[in-house]
């Protein structure tokens, strides 16, 4: 069988499931017998200061990939024009290092964007908007010290192509440190406003009287 046919058959078998055997005089009774479920009790929604944080917190999420994506863009069409105009080797070198790191952070930024501007915040409890934040912050300060070892591993670069005078390395090193310098003051200033945000928070639970009692033990 192609596998086409056999994704038609599971399809088709998970939307109509077969009908279950009619059952005996045991089993009806069995189920007469048994004790009725009680519905779920529905989770109640979120206090209005959580959705409010956590809208707040999407925008500046939102903002922070927005000027990620710029940075990106103009890389990549800084790149793609001075790569094939560039006659020599160290600003091919350079011009073709920005257009690849546009791309990546490019790749990096849209799909959080996107997952931003289509997240809900009234669906997140405290629970989960804390954890947000803390692993956000975590994320940062991880990029932040790659950021510096990008710094680093460019100034020896551009170090090595001067001595040995070699372009290529010249100009992947020059473009190492932009890229690590923007990317080290993005993540520093993304890491201290979330570490103000969270700050708020706390603050917020408080006034708010403790939306989730279990975790005033944290303060």
């Amino acid at each position: 069988m192609s596998i086409t046919a056999t994704l038609l058959v599971a399809a088709m078998l998970q939307a109509a499931p077969p009908e279950p055997a009619p059952k005996g005089p045991a089993e009806a009774t069995e189920a007469k017998s048994a004790p009725t479920k009680k519905a779920a009790t529905p989770k109640s929604p979120p206090p209005k200061w959580l959705v409010d944080y956590n809208r707040e917190r999407i925008d500046r999420s939102v903002e922070g990939m927005t000027a990620l994506t710029v940075w990106a863009g103009a890389n990549m069409l800084a790149g793609a024009i001075g790569w094939p105009l560039a006659e020599e080797e160290q600003w091919q070198a350079f011009h073709s290092m920005n257009l690849a790191w546009g791309a990546v952070n490019l790749a990096i930024a849209l799909p959080s964007l996107v997952r931003n501007l289509n997240a809900d915040p009234a669906t997140m409890s405290f629970a989960d908007t804390l954890k947000a934040e803390e692993d956000m912050k975590a994320i940062l300060l991880l990029n932040a010290g790659l950021d510096v070892a990008y710094l680093t591993a460019g100034a020896l670069l551009w170090e090595r192509g001067d001595f040995g005078n070699d372009d290529v390395l010249t100009g992947i090193g020059q473009s190492l440190i932009i890229q690590g310098a923007f990317l080290l003051v993005f993540d520093i200033v993304m890491a201290v406003v979330t570490s103000d945000a969270k700050a708020d928070l706390y603050t917020r639970f408080r006034e708010g009287g403790g939306a989730e009692v279990g975790f005033m033990g944290r303060f």
